[in-house]
């Protein structure tokens, strides 16, 4: 994997500043669920971006202090645009690796059935880990990739489509119901996460070290999911 511009964050020193923050949004991203695992970040202001390029250039520019996005999902692989935001500017840090499980619902309008949806959307690193379950439930279905799951939510919400595979835990926020739950062929899949800040970041300490090319920050692969320095605390993309 090429050099990705990425250190390993030096302690800095405690500010009484409230932190600030951003992660791919809208509302309702298993990156917004990620972000809430840092222990900072319930006394932080939080903003939302709608693309990685988005969220680093607020980073770069000293808009926000770290960002929180998906990095590599073990089943898809690496997330390209993260991986494009990360190259096209200033070396960062990693500040903190969060993984989580993954499990989507179809998230449906209340008044659509299961055989009405001719429309699916969510994110491109959704559909490899349901392909199965799709081929098996809506064969005739049309996938539309969106930003985020989140962002495949909202555009269901505005009957632009006519499902979306997000987090259950989105339903509620776009007035959507759950046609179908604990969808994942692969069960054992995980999504890795990243906070990404400045070196200098002030009042953010570092427990992850600069990627090495195997994707990890210990040196083990992140296909794998093996090695330690992560936080895993539950089912969530």
């Amino acid at each position: 994997m090429p050099d990705l511009g990425v250190d390993r964050a030096a302690g800095a020193a405690t500010s009484h500043r409230q932190p600030r923050f951003t992660y791919l949004g809208p509302e309702g991203t298993f990156t917004e669920q990620a972000l809430y695992t840092v222990p900072q970040a319930a006394a932080a202001q939080v903003v939302q971006a709608a693309t990685a390029g988005e969220a680093l250039a607020m980073v770069r520019s000293e808009a926000v202090d770290a960002a929180m996005l998906p990095m590599h999902n073990s089943v898809a692989g690496f997330v390209p645009d993260t991986l494009r935001a990360i190259a096209e500017g200033p070396r960062l840090a990693v500040v903190r690796e969060v993984v989580l499980s993954i499990e989507f619902a179809l998230l449906v309008r209340p008044s659509t059935s299961l055989g009405e949806v001719r429309t699916v959307s969510g994110h491109p690193h959704a559909r490899p880990q349901v392909a199965a379950w799709l081929a098996a439930h809506l064969p005739r279905a049309r996938w539309v990739a969106a930003r985020s799951n989140a962002e495949a939510a909202r555009l269901v919400r505005d009957g632009r489509h006519d499902a979306a595979l997000a987090g259950e835990f989105a339903a509620q926020r776009y007035g959507l119901v759950a046609a179908a739950t604990g969808l994942q062929d692969h069960p054992e899949a995980v999504t890795h996460f990243l906070l990404l800040a400045r070196p200098d970041a002030p009042g953010l300490d570092g427990d992850c070290e600069g990627l090495h090319p195997s994707g990890r920050s210990d040196g083990t692969s992140m296909e794998t999911g093996e090695g330690g320095g992560r936080s895993d605390p539950g089912r969530g993309d």
